[in-house]
């Protein structure tokens, strides 16, 4: 429970230096950064024998995922040494780890369903309140706490605008479980409106001029004398257009292989020196595995993390 959590975050950072230069000692910074990379693992899944409650239970390890960020939202007792430059780490680290669960949560949450995605509304609700006390606890001038702040802003406007797309998606699913005759004008009407209302605001949100959404503050130059390879890896569910979660296979692992190289042409292909290998994941057998691997160029954000395109 969150009371639970609240005492044991007091125990800690209580009786716990906050941080520590030697190693071989606890530090409070120390045990956070373990719970926080811990709380991204995936972890093994039991799921009903039909596989039904993929979707439902991916959909609470999302949830998982953003409550963590709770242990990170505490307010210190401000009678520990410190408070507020703590309390102002505390909320930069929130910041970062929200970033990184925010792009994270926006490659899972494009099913088109007219729930609303879990994960990333629980973070914007938890880092609400502290946020207000943002201009008290660290200086807005500081490069790393103005990026996070900026990409925060824009994930929050992303996710609004999602929620707008998922209003519309539900108005549509509705409409169309109707024949076309029985719909009132009023019922095509709003309809109509919420299609309007989410083009506009995708256009204004893709089309600012003072601040391009997620747009690297500067760019860091590619410099490398040698060949530098960039890979990612990721672990996916493969999902029908309803939101039904497909039980991988190596036909479809296949064809999503064959599908993400027919993204670029042949010659970027030999240019880039890409490799794809999609296969079922072996930890989870509802999600596959996918790895990308490409010869690093200019543009890639590959780089100083200064500018955060990364």
């Amino acid at each position: 429970s969150l009371h639970t959590m609240y005492k044991l975050f007091l125990s800690a950072v209580e009786y716990l230096p906050f941080s520590s230069g030697d190693v071989s000692k606890a530090c409070f910074e120390e045990i956070i950064e373990r719970v926080l990379s811990r709380s991204r693992e995936i972890k093994p899944h039991q799921y009903n024998e039909d596989f039904s409650d993929v979707a439902e239970q991916h959909h609470l390890q999302a949830l998982q995922k953003a409550m963590i960020i709770q242990w990170l939202c505490f307010t210190p007792p401000s009678s520990i040494p410190d408070f507020e430059m703590i309390t102002g780490k505390l909320l930069i680290r929130a910041l970062i780890h929200s970033n990184t669960l925010f792009r994270e949560f926006s490659l899972i949450s494009m099913r088109r369903v007219p729930e609303l995605p879990v994960g990333p509304h629980k973070l914007l609700a938890i880092l609400a309140e502290p946020l207000k006390q943002k201009e008290n606890l660290f200086s807005l001038e500081d490069q790393e706490v103005s990026d996070n702040l900026e990409e925060f802003e824009d994930w929050h406007e992303y996710y609004s605008l999602d929620a707008t797309y998922r209003g519309w998606l539900r108005c549509e699913m509705e409409n169309s479980s109707v024949p076309p005759e029985m719909l009132s004008a009023e019922e095509k009407d709003q309809a109509v409106a919420a299609a309007t209302q989410t083009l506009e605001l995708a256009f204004l949100l893709l089309e600012r001029e003072e601040r391009p959404w997620l747009n690297a503050v500067e760019t860091s130059p590619f410099e490398s004398s040698e060949l530098v390879f960039l890979e990612l890896h990721a672990t996916a569910i493969l999902c029908l257009p309803s939101g039904e979660c497909m039980t991988p296979d190596a036909t479809s692992c296949t064809a999503l292989t064959s599908a993400l190289y027919s993204t670029i042409s042949e010659e970027d292909v030999l240019h880039r020196q890409l490799k794809v290998e999609v296969k079922v994941s072996s930890k989870d057998p509802c999600c596959i595995e996918v790895a990308l691997r490409c010869l690093a160029t200019e543009g890639d954000g590959f780089g100083l993390h200064e500018a955060n395109d990364g």
